[in-house]
């Protein structure tokens, strides 16, 4: 397999993982007549649009000028290599964006993109331009995959001691010398480590508060925490309960 199918497999493995928690792809409320068709517009027009786009959407996440200018670099490369009609140059604009920082190791996620205001997409639709802009240009998909900026960011949201941040740290750097990291979404391995950093070091945040702050389900975060105890805890899982989010020991033996 070469590099563009292996990006290829990795960005699928990774989208479809997204999907367990993403929503339709395109709500009700969602203005599409704010989009603006990169066949209908000359090419003047086309860098005013997504320039303007890039630099609205920066503001509102708080992303420098630097990180915009790597988007903006991105989208010249991907247009001169791919014909973009059919494509909305908003959703293409906030996809280079998002490259962007996942180039950048910024650790905003889809969700974030899809909660600014006056957007006309859902995280599916931007994950699957992603994923195009990607595999075109032959970008290394390790910084898709990266959790641990995440791990930094839901941990000080969190109020959570520097020792369960160094610790949930830990935790994904065994899963990944153990290989069971590939095609899984990092925000969900980061809340996962989180919670089982937590579990070992005084329980300062439930499950339910880990997922709240990463926007997953409690239900991803029980998958991937459990895949993750296993390594830790040489074959034993500590499994929460969905109530009370205590926590109990199981044998894998009759599994």
């Amino acid at each position: 397999m070469d590099s563009t199918d292996d990006i290829n497999q990795q960005l699928d493995d990774i989208l479809l993982d997204d999907l367990v928690d993403a929503q339709e792809e395109l709500g009700g409320s969602a203005d599409t007549e704010n989009l603006t068709p990169g066949q209908a517009v000359y090419e003047e027009q086309r860098e005013e649009v997504v320039t303007s786009e890039l630099a609205r959407l920066a503001e509102e996440l708080g992303i420098q000028e630097s990180t915009q200018k790597t988007a903006k670099t991105l989208f010249d490369q991907f247009i001169s290599k791919q014909d973009i009609d059919g494509y909305a140059l908003e959703v293409l604009a906030a996809a280079c964006l998002y490259t962007a920082c996942k180039v950048e190791s910024i650790p905003l996620s889809p969700d974030d993109f899809a909660a600014v205001s006056q957007i006309a997409f859902t995280r599916v639709v931007l994950l699957r331009r992603v994923k195009t802009i990607a595999s075109t240009l032959g970008l290394d998909p390790s910084a898709f995959f990266d959790p641990h900026g995440y791990i930094d960011r839901y941990c000080d949201e969190l109020g959570l001691s520097e020792e369960i941040t160094d610790r949930a740290h830990e935790v994904i750097d065994v899963a990944d010398e153990a290989g069971i990291g590939g095609g899984k979404s990092p925000t969900g391995r980061a809340a996962a480590a989180i919670y089982n950093a937590v579990l070992d070091h005084g329980r300062e945040a439930t499950q339910s508060d880990i997922a709240n702050v990463a926007e997953v389900t409690e239900v991803t975060i029980r998958n991937r925490y459990q895949e993750q105890r296993e390594l830790l805890k040489g074959g034993t899982v500590y499994e929460s309960g969905d109530d009370s989010d205590s926590s109990r020991m199981t044998s894998n033996s009759g599994r």
